[in-house]
Order: structure tokens, then C-alpha cells, then sequence
């Protein structure tokens, strides 16, 4: 797991939030970051070419995912 708090009255810390996922699954690996845009970019770098990445959470959370994915798409698809 690759988490990243959310900013905001709605958000939730980044460490509540791995702790939340830790309680589930004890042995699971969570790798909290500072920002979804790093989060992101440490799952594309650990990601084999063949693995997906799933962003999920709030609109705001999928949203800034997507952009993030998109970007990266752009500019692998002009090399």
C-alpha cells in the first residue's frame, strides 16, 4: 500500500490512515508519503510493466491520481 493523507476538515492523516490499513493486515506493507503525487510516483517506480495501480478514496484523491497518470502517459508516449 502506497498512502497518502488528505489536507482538510474531510482528510485524514497519512499515519492514521496506514494504521487503519496496518489493523486489517498486519504482515501488509504501507509505505506512507507526504503528497498523493509522491505516493504515485513511488507506486509507478516499484510497479513492473505488466502490474496496475489502483488510486481510490475521495474525488479529490482519484482525481489528482488520474492527472498524475495521465502525465506520465504523455510524456512515456513522446520518448
Amino acid at each position: 500500500w502506497y498512502v497518502s493523507g488528505l489536507d482538510g476538515a474531510r482528510g485524514t492523516a497519512v499515519e492514521a490512515l496506514a494504521e487503519k490499513v496496518r489493523s486489517r493486515d498486519p504482515a501488509t506493507l504501507v509505505l506512507g508519503f507526504e503528497s498523493l503525487l509522491a505516493a504515485y510516483a513511488a507506486a509507478r517506480q516499484a510497479a513492473d510493466e505488466d502490474d496496475r495501480i489502483i488510486g481510490f478514496g475521495s474525488f479529490n484523491t482519484v482525481c489528482v491520481v488520474l492527472q498524475a497518470h495521465e502525465a506520465a502517459t504523455r510524456s512515456t508516449s513522446t520518448r
